[in-house]
């Protein structure tokens, strides 16, 4: 449309996507854009079928399930075409190392109504909502084995700007078992 700013793709953010493999430690950066959705509570409905029981069926709104699958895809094709700095050793998804550590930064879009005096996003998203949503992503597409794995999370959640334009950073660390 008209007047709508570009897309912002990974390769626009100086050091995204990046990988560095040193012993059996994996480093990734990744950079999701658009604008973070936090995984919705599950909803559920009653299905009463033709001569049937009637039962619960339980499903995820389409949002989360869409944001969720946006940053499986993005994040498995950065993967698939980064170069691997460090020792030069390949690595194999899903990643199922011992542990993994992740920081994750969350760049929202401010509202325009809100005033220059408002500089941290204090609202809705919850930052946890937004992590298990970045997480489930991450295990859909086949980064990590499993979330139960990440031993250490960080997350910020900041109002993009110029040098964080909306959506996550992403840097992740799977440390094996040995170290």
């Amino acid at each position: 449309m008209a007047g709508e700013p570009a897309p912002v793709l990974e390769a626009d953010i100086p050091g995204y996507p990046a990988a560095v493999v040193v012993g059996g430690s994996v480093s990734l950066k990744l950079f999701i854009a658009g604008e973070p959705v936090p995984k919705d509570r599950p909803r559920g409905r009653v299905v009463i079928p033709k001569g049937g029981r009637p039962f619960v069926q339980f499903y995820e709104e389409k949002k989360s399930a869409e944001w969720t699958e946006h940053v499986a895809e993005e994040a498995k094709g950065q993967v698939k075409k980064i170069p691997v700095a460090g020792q030069g050793q390949d690595f194999v998804l899903p990643l199922q190392e011992c542990r993994v550590i992740i920081t994750i930064r969350y760049n929202l879009t401010k509202p325009k109504s809100y005033p220059k005096r408002i500089i941290w996003p204090t609202k809705k998203p919850d930052s946890d909502n937004l992590e298990k949503a970045v997480l489930d992503g991450l295990v859909q597409g086949r980064i990590i084995a499993d979330d139960a794995l990440v031993t250490d999370t960080y997350h910020y959640k900041r109002y993009a700007d110029e040098q964080h334009p909306a959506g996550i950073e992403i840097d992740l660390t799977a440390i094996p078992c040995e170290v």
